[in-house]
C-alpha cells in the first residue's frame, strides 16, 4: 500500500511555476484570464495564482495552458528549487 509523502518530502519536491512569458503571451494575444480559463477549463482564481507564481501548476494544467497558447510547456513554466 502506498503511503502519502511526509511534509518534508513534499517540501523537497521541485516546484514548477509560470514564467513572466505566460502573462506576456496572454496580453500579447489580447486575452483576459477568463479567456484562458475558457480555453483550458482552469478556474480563474487558480489560473491567476499560477500566473503570479503563487501556486504550482499541476502537470495537466501546464499541458492545457501550453496547448491553448500553442507553445511548449518549457517556454511558459520553469522548475524552481527552493533552497531555504
Amino acid at each position: 500500500m502506498e503511503t502519502k509523502p511526509s511534509r518534508k518530502q513534499k517540501e523537497s519536491l521541485p516546484r514548477i511555476v509560470a514564467t513572466a512569458r505566460l502573462r506576456e503571451e496572454r496580453q500579447k494575444r489580447g486575452w483576459s484570464l477568463v479567456d484562458v480559463c475558457r480555453r483550458t477549463g482552469i478556474a480563474p482564481g487558480d489560473l491567476s495564482n499560477v500566473e503570479r507564481g503563487r501556486q504550482t501548476a499541476f502537470p495537466s494544467w501546464r499541458q492545457r495552458i501550453a496547448e491553448a497558447f500553442g507553445l511548449p510547456e518549457e517556454v511558459l513554466f520553469q522548475r524552481v528549487d527552493d533552497d531555504s
